[in-house]
């Protein structure tokens, strides 16, 4: 079976692993990362753990990819980064988090980038969204770098969320990716990082 690893200069994006469990909890226990996802209620480690074992089983569904994301540095767990079905919004959802201690490093951006634009390289047709709380400026800010542009409100885990897309057209070449997108200037382009297949 096809395994997703990913990599940027200083992340490494992998599929989750049972083994990243105390990691994970630590990241997702922060009241500062946990109010801002899904129903914003705090997890217990059973909890995280029942979580932990999704993401896994869901990685194996086409089309998905939920991804443990690595400094490469440290060689430690820092979040989180995927794309899945969202039914609220009847579509492919981005999401991601980021423990605390690794904010306004610029890592929200550069695993973004490089996660959309592999995913837009094996689904060049598929449209990317995503959902974010009306008073999470950090997330706002990070979507609209990677190119995503407000598209409304959709109504997700019990609220009305504001709703984006990726408005991206991208252009396999060699082990890059060239995409292309629209935004009220005109059309940008950028090359992404390489994504290595197992």
């Amino acid at each position: 079976m096809k395994t997703t690893r990913i990599e940027t200069e200083r992340l490494m994006m992998r599929e989750f692993q049972e083994t990243d469990l105390e990691d994970f909890f630590e990241v997702i226990a922060q009241e500062e990362v946990y109010q801002w996802l899904g129903d914003r209620r705090k997890k217990s480690r059973e909890e995280a753990e029942d979580i932990l074992r999704y993401f896994i089983g869901e990685s194996k569904k086409p089309g998905t990819m939920i991804l443990a994301v690595i400094q490469k540095e440290t060689n430690q767990l820092i979040g989180q980064a995927g794309i899945k079905y969202l039914k609220p919004i009847e579509g492919m959802e981005y999401f991601y988090a980021l423990h605390q201690d690794a904010w306004n490093q610029g890592f929200a951006t550069e695993m973004g980038r490089a996660v959309t634009g592999h995913y837009k390289k094996e689904f060049p047709d598929e449209t990317l969204s995503a959902v974010v709380y009306p008073e999470n400026q950090r997330s706002k800010k990070v979507l609209r770098k990677l190119g995503f542009q407000q598209k409304g409100h959709k109504e997700a885990f019990g609220a009305v969320l504001e709703y984006y897309q990726l408005p991206w057209i991208c252009h396999p070449s060699e082990d890059m990716l060239f995409c292309t997108k629209m935004t009220e200037d005109g059309i940008h382009g950028q090359r992404e990082g390489s994504a290595v297949l197992d």
